[in-house]
């Protein structure tokens, strides 16, 4: 699974930026990126409902941590 993840989240294969921070935005996706088999791959390995608890559970975090560094 852990290979998986590294291919659905592209932030991690992204360069890192001139303050050693990776620079691009989470939620970017490289357009040659092929999703149907990512997507095919996924339900292989999870149900609708559990993909739907990932999704709202990732969306929570990424929310809070909106949240807290706006707060900073």
């Amino acid at each position: 699974m852990t290979s998986l993840i590294a291919e659905i989240h592209p932030f991690c294969e992204t360069p890192a930026g001139d303050d050693g921070q990776n620079s691009a935005a989470l939620g970017a996706l490289d357009p040659k990126t092929d999703l149907t088999t990512l997507r095919a791959r996924l339900w292989g390995h999870f149900s609708e409902k559990e993909i739907g608890v990932l999704t709202a559970t990732v969306g929570m975090i990424n929310l809070w941590n909106g949240i807290a560094i706006s707060r900073h």
